[in-house]
């Protein structure tokens, strides 16, 4: 196929001694390696469609929950209960998935100088042309201030702790807060930023056993982290659904996913690069996350084979593809590339590529470490949250 002795070891034979080999019996041979790994992808597929996988039933909708103030999105005027119909002229259904049609991966992967949305709003289409900024909490990849926030309901899952303005004001576990001062709720963030700009009481409205009620909240401060709060932890249990899907489906929404990638880092308009992909260690410390939940563990092997053979399939030297485009040139040519070429083209590669793994592993490492910087952050704080205690909120002064 090619000198690889930089990779592989010495051979006890030398190149020019080897028989000769047609063209297409090299392109076989060097298609069957991507073509084991979609099999592989296809099988981790089959069994996860036997066992079935669990979704976020929450992630089905294209309805934005909340708008961040003073973000792209706000100044250009979108709102919380926007209808997401389409983003730069391609429909969407979901908020976050492999695969197209996903809000998230949209804004992320879209290229240019602003982002096409068009929404749903009152029964009217509207079409918004939205200038991204990158993000620092999310690698520096684009954003427009919603991305992170799809509506969900505000169910009551529990109280943090004992007589909190919440459970004083007279909610109950499974109640589903559906407004506050008259103002439709579409999400927990947009519920905390009325909590937050509130002074004085907050009419809620509540959905309790298929009954519509009315009660009143005084938000108070929590003493530990000075924020406003009602004292209210959202139920999650309802969000989690197991779905049938077909392994081919699974692994398709696996290949468009990973095209919409390429597509990106080769596009010179678009925020993606190489540092944010992962190498070595970040799969390893993702599989470490999913080792206690083997649906996302055979999920994301569907999708790490399939990214295996894509990225094999590249006509890089030292690849597969690389390999099955020399190949080729013989086919064309009607004889072999020069074996110096060969051997000067893949030991330059090979040096590359290996290269490029540090590259992505040093980001990897930067990564893992501000993930866990966050973790701890978050855990601190829900220790502190177990022994909450409030005081009543200072009378905001103009």
């Amino acid at each position: 196929m090619a000198p690889m002795e930089m990779v592989e070891g010495e051979s006890d034979v030398e190149v020019k001694d080897l028989p000769p080999i047609s063209p297409w019996a090299k392109i076989v041979t060097a298609f069957w390696g991507p073509a084991f790994s979609l099999l592989l992808a296809l099988a981790c597929a089959s069994l996860l469609f036997f066992v079935g996988k669990n979704e976020n039933s929450y992630m089905k909708t294209t309805v934005i929950g909340f708008v961040e103030k003073d973000s792209p999105a706000a100044e250009a005027g979108l709102l919380p209960g926007d209808r997401i119909l389409s983003i730069n002229g391609k429909t969407v259904f979901h908020w976050s998935k492999n695969g197209k049609g996903a809000v998230r991966q949209s804004i992320i992967f879209s290229a240019g100088q602003a982002v096409r949305i068009q929404v749903e709003r009152e029964g009217q289409k509207l079409d918004f042309d939205i200038k991204p900024v990158l993000d620092p909490d999310l690698e520096n990849l684009r954003a427009l201030g919603f991305e992170d926030y799809n509506a969900k309901p505000l169910i009551v899952g529990k109280f943090f702790t004992e007589s909190t303005p919440a459970e004083k004001a007279g909610l109950k576990v499974d109640d589903q807060i559906v407004s506050a001062n008259g103002q439709h709720l579409y999400s927990p963030a947009q519920m905390a930023s009325i909590i937050e700009e509130s002074d004085g009481e907050i009419e809620l409205g509540i959905l309790r056993e298929g009954q519509e009620l009315s009660l009143m909240v005084l938000p108070e401060v929590e003493t530990k982290t000075g924020d406003k709060m009602i004292g209210v932890r959202w139920a999650k249990d309802k969000i989690v659904q197991t779905k049938w899907i077909s392994p081919i489906t699974q692994v398709s929404d696996s290949v468009i996913t990973m095209g919409m990638t390429i597509s990106a880092l080769v596009n010179p308009q678009s925020d993606i690069s190489p540092k944010h992909m992962s190498g070595p260690v970040g799969i390893f410390d993702l599989i470490r996350q999913l080792i206690n939940n083997p649906r996302a563990l055979i999920a994301f092997c569907v999708f790490f084979n399939v990214n295996l053979a894509v990225l094999n399939l590249l006509p890089l030297p030292i690849l597969d593809g690389g390999h099955i485009t020399f190949a080729i040139i013989e086919w064309i040519t009607n004889r072999p590339v020069h074996v110096k070429v060969l051997y000067a083209l893949q030991t330059s590669f090979f040096i590359i590529l290996i290269a490029f793994m540090l590259f992505v592993s040093f980001h990897d490492v930067g990564r893992i470490s501000k993930t866990q910087k966050k973790k701890a952050e978050s855990e601190k704080l829900a220790e502190e949250l177990e022994d909450m205690s409030f005081e009543t909120a200072p009378a905001k002064t103009e």
